[in-house]
């Protein structure tokens, strides 16, 4: 289990959206972290084939090159 302490703001805008939609703030919680940690993965693995020695991607500039776009 884990608690987690939110802004009046936040806690506001949860409950209004709550009150919308008749789900719980578990709900809306449990996805807001779910996606985080989805974006925090992809944001890892990017970093990591950036700062690889292995050339597994290109750049923008170099696709629209590829492409002919430049």
């Amino acid at each position: 289990m884990t608690s987690v302490r939110l802004t009046k703001e936040i806690e506001d805008k949860l409950d209004s959206l709550c009150s919308l939609t008749n789900l719980p703030r578990s709900h809306y919680i449990r996805e807001a972290v779910s996606r985080y940690m989805d974006d925090m993965e992809d944001v890892h693995d990017a970093l990591k084939r950036i700062s690889s020695k292995d050339k597994s991607y290109i750049t923008t500039e170099e696709l629209l090159n590829l492409l002919g776009d430049k």
